[in-house]
């Protein structure tokens, strides 16, 4: 009866905080406190249980922790415990409780130094979303009528299932790939996390190569795939997709030169298609165009006449597409000014120097410079800049272009 009634003693001496770990109650010489994950969800979570043995002189003896297993929490089949500040993993079991009814997960570990703390750190399983209320129940080893128990209130957040697939041009994992979900990067071409239900970010970079950021949603007990295609883009290519059939239409690209440019007009080129994203997630990739300069003042796109903010990363521009259907995308790449060899907004006598430094040093040169159209940086296009600037050519440069 000694033992019931010390327990019961405890239990009324129980004080708790919703979302709170806390001490509930003081045996002498020692505190406990509890804590859950903030990311606590369905599914395992790492619990930390803290003993502080406030003893000057005196080391609590071989404390047991114990957690009962009330309806919706279980262990898994290891709980990989480690005790904090300690070499080595605990020995564990989940046996009958004498302090509660029921199973519970028991922890055992080494003596706590007289004025230290130890925390242990386990896993247990959450079986469904919602509130919940765990308990930690901690004695010293033979002496379980000097029990403390701390307990924290946590809402267990559903999970869903995300898949991360990066494929190469063949359709097998691509090398050198790694996964970014939520900032947490994971190595390799393929991922399969259970996450909370929600919105989640994932990016990819394979090789050093960068792939914009999707964002993704995922249901409760729900699976989003995510599929990123790694290779050449000769043509317009989605690139991420939450559904494998989001794809450019065939016969739907048309490339060409909108705008030629002269001294006063930006050169301008278009690339525009037709997405077809049934789920409406997707990113399409643009290659530079191979017949207009390198190099560009801006670059703009526009979704079923939206504008939208495309991302650049070395030769390829990408267009975030997040809504269904069959899509018209367009992608704008505004050069410079014919002349302006030093690209610097304006053509003056500081591009023809620039072009005849060029042809002196035998340099290509830029390729603004080449005002005559005729593929080559030339003295001829140094004279004709200067003409201009001099305000005896017109921004066509006389038809010479």
């Amino acid at each position: 009866m000694a033992v019931a009634r010390a327990v019961t003693v405890l239990l009324l001496a129980a004080v708790v905080v919703a979302g709170v770990a806390a001490p509930t109650a003081a045996a002498p010489g020692y505190g406990v406190s509890i804590d859950a994950p903030a990311d606590f969800h369905v599914g395992d979570n790492r619990l930390e249980v803290t003993i502080d043995n406030t003893e000057s002189g005196t080391d609590l003896f071989s404390p047991i922790v114990e957690v009962p297993l009330e309806t919706g929490l279980s262990a898994p089949s290891d709980p990989n415990p480690v005790v904090k500040s300690t070499d080595g993993t605990r020995t564990w079991a989940v046996q009958n409780s004498t302090i509660t009814s029921g199973d519970s997960l028991f922890v055992y570990g080494r003596n706590v130094p007289a004025g230290e703390s130890r925390t242990y750190v386990f896993t247990v399983t959450v079986e469904s979303a919602g509130e919940r209320t765990i308990q930690a129940d901690v004695r010293p080893l033979y002496n379980e009528s000097n029990n403390v128990r701390a307990q924290t209130t946590a809402t267990a957040a559903a999970t869903g299932a995300l898949s991360v697939d990066v494929l190469d041009e063949a359709g097998d994992p691509a090398s050198g790939a790694t996964v970014t979900v939520d900032g947490t990067d994971r190595a390799g071409a393929t991922v399969r996390d259970d996450v909370t239900a929600g919105d989640h970010t994932v990016s990819v970079t394979v090789d050093g190569e960068s792939y914009p950021a999707l964002n993704v949603s995922v249901a409760a007990a729900g699976e989003t795939n995510v599929t990123y295609r790694h290779g050449s883009l000769d043509d317009p290519t989605v690139v991420a997709a939450t559904d494998a059939q989001s794809v450019v239409a065939d016969g739907s690209v048309d490339s060409l030169v909108t705008e030629a440019g002269n001294a006063t007009a930006r050169a301008r080129f278009e690339v525009a298609f037709l997405a077809d994203v049934p789920d409406g997630r997707a990113v399409v990739g643009v290659a530079d165009p191979a017949d207009f300069p390198s190099g560009y003042h801006d670059v703009t796109a526009t979704v079923d006449g939206q504008q939208v903010a495309p991302e650049r990363d070395g030769s390829r521009t990408t267009v975030a597409l997040d809504s269904p259907g069959l899509l018209d995308v367009a992608v704008e790449f505004v050069g410079f000014r014919v002349g302006d060899a030093t690209r610097d907004g304006t053509v003056d006598d500081g591009d023809a120097a620039d072009i005849a430094a060029a042809v002196a040093a035998v340099d290509d040169g830029d390729p603004y410079g080449d005002v005559d159209g005729d593929g080559e940086v030339t003295a001829v296009d140094a004279m004709l800049v200067a003409q201009y600037d001099a305000g005896n050519r017109t921004a066509d440069y006389g038809g010479a272009r």
